[in-house]
This record gives structure tokens, sequence and C-alpha cells, in this order.
């Protein structure tokens, strides 16, 4: 996800010039670097020890009462070397609106399941009784779950004007939860951040919806006869936006499709819509051309653009194959001259299909390591706008003709040195909603260009590219990332730019 890129920047040159917060500040002693160095086992290929193999979802969009609900069947396998007596699954939607999970029962044989519910609305236990799954077996369960969508201009919600609905349909669906050390993940929803830690599992989707509806989704649509349906292999979770008032344009290049939704708001004219979303299409085409080049190919064979309204300090969202970036001007307000140029949409486009490197392909916990995926994507953000070409002369175009600014005036980019001392590792709820932001992405950035500047580009570069390739499709750690740095450059300078940044503490 990307903050509001002008409150960063704010923050980013307050920052620069006095500390964030007391609880951040650079103390004496630390030394990341011996204590990863003296961890006897660190994780590495971190797996859940109870997996959702596939997921087969059967569900249906009703538009007039603003609802989502069906059935999935889970395919699961018992990982560990003890017996599953309980099953955990998250619905974090149900944290926002008044979302549940209503059934459950075992899908072989039907019989019937208790359903609990612990702290967190989101938190599902199964009691499965007298069918514990023991050590390396599988069991599939089929649950029934009704999801409220609420009108909200977020990564979950819909939208609507005279002209219909759009809905945003994220983490809304049931979704086995992640099992380490007998322990499952019940972290809550972040509504400023993310906190999630999911494994590959693969989609068979039926989705129906009134015909008038336009759809996009995580993976591929294989039939859009009398429901859609979609396939969506690989992933760690499932997205899908439904609009009834846009078309999607298709193209393809290097042997990649890319959809890119086009809803025809009514806040603006349909000529500068259309030549906003070409310059989104082609910022996402030239990202994923410029980062597999670089650090490793484009793992899935789609991608999907949707622009969106959204309310507060975000940018946009990330997918496994889906993206969404916020429009530049407020919901349900005529958009003046000077906030119509694209600045911002395309800076977010490009970290968005960033995190299909760091997030999607290369996974990690973001509720305990957010520097992960944040501080990585950002880095690629700005390493973009150092190569880009096509990116910046269509941006330049739109906005000589759209705003009054001269052509593209925000590129991310690096600065000269770092600007702070200040720590990136911390789980995603020990930060403030102010610090997060600079201290995860920014700072997260800022650390890997030290090491760049360190290492020298070509060296830097060829190891980020390893640490992809070698983590294509697993779950990393912080700890596994520091000592892949060292084994490839273990040098004083290297040393003290991770004591630096990285807290003994947090690893």
């Amino acid at each position: 996800m990307k903050k509001a890129l002008s409150v960063l920047l704010v923050i980013l040159i307050v920052f620069s010039l006095c500390s964030c917060g007391k609880s951040y500040s650079h103390k004496m002693g630390n030394d990341a670097v011996a204590v990863v160095q003296e961890m006897k086992k660190i994780k590495s290929d971190l797996k859940s020890d109870c997996s959702a193999t596939k997921y087969t979802m059967d569900m249906m969009l009703d538009v007039i009462d603003d609802v989502v609900e069906g059935t999935v069947k889970v395919d699961i396998v018992n990982n560990s070397e003890k017996p599953l007596k309980v099953l955990c699954f998250r619905l974090y939607s149900a944290e926002i609106s008044g979302s549940e999970i209503t059934y459950a029962e075992n899908a072989k044989t039907k019989k019937e399941y208790t359903l609990s519910t612990k702290n967190l609305p989101s938190v599902y236990y199964i009691i499965l009784g007298d069918d514990e799954v023991e050590a390396g077996g599988k069991i599939s369960v089929t649950l029934e779950f009704k999801t409220i969508v609420p009108r909200n201009n977020d990564r979950f919600g819909y939208y609507e004007c005279d002209k219909g609905k759009l809905y945003n349909l994220s983490f809304c669906f049931p979704q086995l939860a992640f099992l380490e050390d007998g322990v499952w993940f019940e972290e809550p929803y972040n509504g400023y951040g993310e906190n999630l830690i999911n494994e590959m599992s693969d989609y068979y989707v039926k989705f129906k919806a009134p015909k008038n509806y336009k759809i996009v989704s995580s993976g591929k649509i294989i039939s859009d006869r009398s429901q859609t349906i979609i396939e969506a292999k690989n992933v760690r979770e499932f997205a899908l936006t439904a609009c009834s008032f846009a078309k999607i344009k298709t193209t393809e290049s290097g042997g990649i499709t890319y959809n890119i939704m086009m809803p025809m708001y009514e806040e603006a004219k349909e000529k500068y819509l259309t030549e906003y979303y070409n310059v989104l299409l082609t910022t996402a085409m030239e990202s994923v051309e410029i980062f597999s080049k670089t650090f490793g190919e484009y793992i899935y064979d789609e991608l999907d653009i949707v622009p969106v309204f959204y309310d507060g300090a975000i940018g946009g969202m990330e997918y496994p194959g889906l993206i969404q970036v916020s429009m530049p001007w407020s919901d349900g307000s005529q958009p003046a001259k000077e906030s119509m140029s694209c600045d911002s949409s395309v800076v977010t486009t490009c970290h968005e299909v960033g995190h299909q490197w760091f997030y999607c392909a290369v996974g990690n916990n973001e509720a305990t390591e957010p520097w992960l995926d944040e501080g990585f994507t950002s880095y690629l953000e700005k390493y973009f706008f150092t190569k880009a070409k096509k990116t910046i002369k269509a941006g330049d175009k739109f906005n000589k003709k759209y705003s009054d600014n001269e052509g593209l005036l925000y590129t991310s980019s690096f600065v000269e040195d770092a600007v702070s001392k200040d720590y990136i590792n911390f789980p995603a709820d020990d930060y403030e909603m102010e610090d997060y932001g600079t201290l995860v992405y920014e700072n997260g950035s800022e650390f890997l260009r030290a090491l760049e500047n360190t290492m020298g580009e070509k060296a830097f570069i060829k190891m980020l590219s390893k640490w992809y390739k070698a983590n294509t499709n697993q779950i990393v750690t912080g700890a596994e990332f520091i000592k892949f740095v060292l084994k490839h450059d273990s040098s004083e300078e290297v040393v003290e730019i991770i004591n630096d940044y990285i807290s003994d503490e947090a690893i």
C-alpha cells in the first residue's frame, strides 16, 4: 500500500531536520549484525504448519443490499508433527462491516462443525472433534459466509454515483490463518497498513453479478457467460473489482496481458479520464518491464489496474495480479485544474506494481516486519524513475495539457544521503500512524539505497536480484535478509549501515 505521496513528502522533509519520535530514537550499543551472526538457526522459507492448497469459491454479489455471500471449500494439509484439533480462519472484513462465517462442515462427509469466535470478530475457530487431522493428513472443509459491503472509499467497500456502483472486494472472503509453532495468526485488521502473512494457494472462483458489471480480479477470467469463472493460481490472496459504469481496455506486451478498468466517473470529462488511464497503463507496463529486466521475472502473465476513489492518506493498494490506484482528486468534488495532474497516481502505480515482486512473489509477515515489502517496494519505486522514459514522456504530455504543471513534477527520487538513523524493522502496530510512512517506507528505501551506494550499484542490484529469485513463492524474514547481505558484503561500511537502520531488539 502507498500512503498519500504529498503527505509523505512533507513528513520526509520535516523528518530530515528532526527526529520523528521518542519510541524509535537511536540507542547506544545497537548491534543487529552481531545478533544475526550469533543466531544458531535463522528461519528461512517460513511455512505454515497448516496450509490451504486450494480455495473453491461460489458466490454472488447482491447490488441492491450490497452483500456478497456464498460458499468456500478449502483443501487443507497438516504440515505439523501434531494432530490438528481446530482450524482457524480469518474474515478481516468483519472488523469493518457486519460480515460473518455462518456455517462450517466437512466437505466430504457433510458433518457440521462448531464455529467459535474469540476476541476479534475476524477470527473464527472450527472445532473438528473426531475429525482431527493427523500429522501429514488432509481435510476439506466447506464454509458459508455473508459479507456486508459498506459504502466506503477504501480497499474494501463500494463507491456510488449517478452512473452506478464500483465494488472493491478484498479480504472479505474466509481465508485459512497462518499457523506457526502451534500459534494461529490473530493480528487484527490494520487500517493504515497491512497485517497479513499468507502462503501461496490456488483459487477457483465462480462469481455472479448483474450482467452490466465489468469484472477484473486476481488470476484469469476463463469464462463470463451466465457467471464469471476465475482461476487464480499461486496467489497469497484473492481480490476482485466489479463496476457497472466502466469499460476494460486490454493490451499485451512481453507475453503479459494488461487490463485497465476505465470507470467513467461523473466528476471529470471522458477525454480526461481516458488519457489519464492511458498514463497509468503506460506506467504499469514500463514498471513490469524494468523490474523484470533488473530483478527477475514477473510471476504472473496478467496484471489488472483499477483506478478508484480513496478517502484519507492512501494512494493505492496491491493484490496478486491486481493493483488499485487512487484518483487524483477527492470523491464528489469538481476537480480544480491544478489538482488534475497525474503525478501522485504515476508514483503510486509503479509502487503497487513493485509489490508484485515484494509481497506477492517474495512474501513476509507484514505485521511483524512490514519493511520487508514496503521498504523494498519504495526502493523499487525510486529506482524506477532513474530508468523510466515512456512514463515520464506520457506524464509530461498529460500534465502540460490538463494541469498548471509544466510537466511531470513529482517523480519519487532518492535523497542524496540517508535522512534518518531511526529503526525501520519494528512491527507495524508499534509505530504511530504519522511515523509509519516515514520510517517503514521512506527510511526502508533509504536503507537499501545506502547499501547500494556502499556496495556499488552493479553489485547491489545483482545481490537483490539473487534475493528475489531465491525467495520467489516463499516467506522471508529480516534476519534472513541481513545474513544474505553479509554473505555478499561484510565490510565495516555495510555493517555500520545495517546497525544504523536495523534494531537488534526487533530481529
